[in-house]
C-alpha cells in the first residue's frame, strides 16, 4: 500500500461494506471532489455469519463494494477480514493493534468512525477500538466523528445518537442514493430504513434539524488543534 501525503487524508472506519455508504456517502463526495484521499477500513468480511456458507452472496458483496469505491472515487479500501458479527469473539487487542497499524500508516488528519449507541455490537466495538487508537500522541491526527448507520443506530431506544455536527450534502445526496443502490444484498423494500426512501428521510430529517436541504449528522468525539503554539 503507498499513501499520499500531498492531499488530506481521510479514514473511514466501518464494521460492514455498506456501512460507509449509509454513515458517510455525502462527505466521502466532499473530500474526492476536493481531491483529498479518501480510504475506507472495513474490520469484518461482512459476509461469514450473515450469509454463512453463501460463496455467490459473499462474492456478490465484494463486487458491490469494488462498484461503491469506483463511484465515490474512494482511494482504497482496506480489508482486516474478521468475522462479521463475531468481533466479541476477537481479542480486543487483536483489533486495535491491526487498526494502529493502518491508522500509522494512512495518518488521516480526519477519522469517522461508529456510534457507540448502535443496536449492532460490531458497530459498537469498533468504536471502542477507536477511542484506544486515537488516544493523544498522533500529530497528524485532527478529529474524530461518530456516524450513524440506518437499521442500527435509530434503533438504540436507551441511548439515541445526539448529533453535534451537521455537513450539508445537499448536492451530494442524489449520488449517495445511487450508491446505497449499488449494495444490492443491503437494500429492503421501504418502510425499512435501508432502502432508498429510508437514505433520503433521514438526510432530509437531519437537514431540518440543522438549516440544510439534506444533511449527514455526526458527533465529534475529540479534536486536536495543532495549530496553536504550545503553552509551556
Amino acid at each position: 500500500m503507498t499513501y499520499s501525503t500531498n492531499s488530506q487524508n481521510i479514514l473511514i472506519l466501518a464494521a460492514h461494506p455498506d456501512d460507509e455508504v449509509l454513515g458517510c456517502g455525502g462527505v466521502i463526495q466532499y473530500y474526492t471532489s476536493r481531491k483529498d484521499n479518501v480510504y475506507v477500513c472495513v474490520v469484518t468480511d461482512g459476509s461469514s455469519s450473515q450469509y454463512q456458507g453463501d460463496i455467490k452472496k459473499a462474492q456478490a458483496k465484494d463486487q458491490q463494494t469494488l462498484r461503491v469505491q469506483k463511484f465515490l472515487g474512494i482511494k482504497e479500501f482496506i480489508r482486516l477480514d474478521f468475522p462479521d458479527m463475531k468481533l466479541d469473539t476477537i481479542a480486543h487487542i487483536d483489533i486495535n493493534r491491526k487498526l494502529e497499524n493502518v491508522i500509522n500508516q494512512i495518518k488521516p488528519s480526519i477519522i469517522y468512525t461508529h456510534s457507540s449507541t448502535d443496536v449492532n455490537l460490531d458497530h459498537i466495538l469498533v468504536y471502542q477500538s477507536t477511542k484506544v487508537v486515537t488516544r493523544p500522541g498522533k500529530p497528524f491526527l485532527d478529529q474524530v466523528y461518530s456516524y450513524e448507520v440506518l437499521s442500527s443506530t435509530e434503533w438504540s431506544r436507551d441511548n439515541p445518537f445526539n448529533p453535534n455536527t451537521y455537513f450539508d450534502i445537499s448536492s451530494y445526496i442524489e449520488k449517495k442514493v445511487k450508491a446505497f443502490n449499488l449494495c444490492r444484498t443491503e437494500i429492503r423494500p421501504y418502510p425499512h430504513p435501508r432502502s432508498a426512501q429510508g437514505v433520503k428521510s433521514l438526510a432530509k430529517y437531519r437537514g431540518i434539524q440543522s438549516g440544510f436541504k439534506y444533511a449527514e449528522s455526526f458527533q465529534l468525539i475529540v479534536s486536536y488543534n495543532h495549530a496553536l503554539p504550545s503553552l509551556g
